[in-house]
């Protein structure tokens, strides 16, 4: 999955992005605590994800 990023705010969503052996990127704004689910990153805001997920690819 070449270029793929998960975004998610939940563990199930970073365990999925693992396993698929994807990046994924947590939303802090979301249901979860997003700076403990061990995402690759954490965005606070919509707009920050393009810059972020083109760093991940």
């Amino acid at each position: 999955m070449a270029g793929a990023v998960m975004v998610g705010d939940g563990i199930n969503d970073v365990l999925a992005a693992k396993d698929a052996g994807i990046p994924c990127v947590a939303v802090a704004f979301g249901y979860g605590e997003a700076e403990t689910l061990g995402a690759d990153r954490v965005i606070q805001r919509m707009e920050e994800l393009p810059e972020v997920a083109a760093l991940l690819r």
